[in-house]
This record gives C-alpha cells, structure tokens and sequence, in this order.
C-alpha cells in the first residue's frame, strides 16, 4: 500500500552504526518504545542499558549469517561453501567475536541477575532472554511477556490487544 517502511518499523536500525548510514538516534521516534537493533556482544553496548535478546540454535544463525553476507556479496564468503566459512566464523566470528563469545556473555548476564523471584523483578531487570522457535511459536505469550518487561523498565504503557499482536 501507501505505507512506507518509515512508518510501520518500531525499531531504530542498528544504532551500532547509525551515524554511518544517516539515522538520527534523537529524531522523533513513531512508535513506542524506542528501541534499537545491535549484533553486538552484551560487553559492547551502552552501559545502564536494558537488553532484550533473542537467542537462535547455533546452526540457524551460521544459515541466516552466510544467507545475508551471500546477498551482500560480502568478501568473507566469497567462494567459500556455506560449510567452509562455517568453520572459518565459528573460530574467528566478526567484528563482534565469536558466536560462543556472545553466548557466554549472555549467561554470565543472566547468572549475575540471579534468580528472579517474582515476575515484578523478572520485569524490571536488565536482561530479558528470549528463544526464538519457542517466540516463533506463541507470538502472543511472548508479545504480553516482553510488554511487561519493556513497561518494568518506567515506559509507557504498550497496547497488547489481539489486533496490535497480530500486527507484530
């Protein structure tokens, strides 16, 4: 239809490197709550920052990896077969480090939380881990789950209506 991508994203593309691409992180959000999308590992980002993180099966993030750097016609997999850069990224990773690097960082995060005894806590922590078949599969457990956690952290309310889940 008429409606832009502008429009529908609620997420500030990668603030990692939103200067280098022209996005103004203090330019007027539309929607609410203002988020914005990184690869980096836990240790990169800004400190005070709240985390929500979505964890995939190693072997899904090495396909997806390969696919978009393939589509990029990015040097690193320039021919190598997805097998052969598999065994190159698992040792060296990117920029980021490694996929296991990001994982540790994920678990000491969430060790050093501690248990969360009760879902008022759960929501107002730093850290909320999400995986990503179990998000694929029940979008609206997951919506109503990661609503509390972004409202735990003083944002507004956000609208956990059937018709704006379906939306997500």
């Amino acid at each position: 239809g008429d409606t832009s991508f502008d429009e529908i994203t609620a997420v500030q593309p990668w603030v990692d490197f939103c200067h280098d691409i022209g996005v103004d992180v203090d330019a007027p959000q539309l929607h609410h709550p203002r988020l914005f999308k990184s690869h980096q590992r836990p240790a990169a980002l800004n400190r005070g920052a709240r985390i929500a993180s979505i964890v995939r099966e190693p072997r899904d993030v090495v396909k997806s990896y390969y696919s978009f750097y393939v589509q990029k016609d990015h040097p690193l997999v320039r021919g190598k077969s997805l097998d052969e850069w598999a065994c190159e990224w698992a040792d060296v990773g990117t920029s980021n480090g490694t996929l296991w690097e990001y994982y540790v960082q994920l678990y000491q995060c969430r060790c050093a939380l501690g248990a969360m005894d009760s879902r008022a806590a759960a929501s107002s922590a730093p850290l909320m881990l999400l995986e990503y078949s179990a998000l694929a599969s029940d979008l609206p457990s997951h919506a109503h789950r990661s609503a509390e956690w972004l409202q735990g952290g003083g944002g507004e309310t956000i609208d956990t209506s059937a018709e704006n889940i379906a939306r997500a």
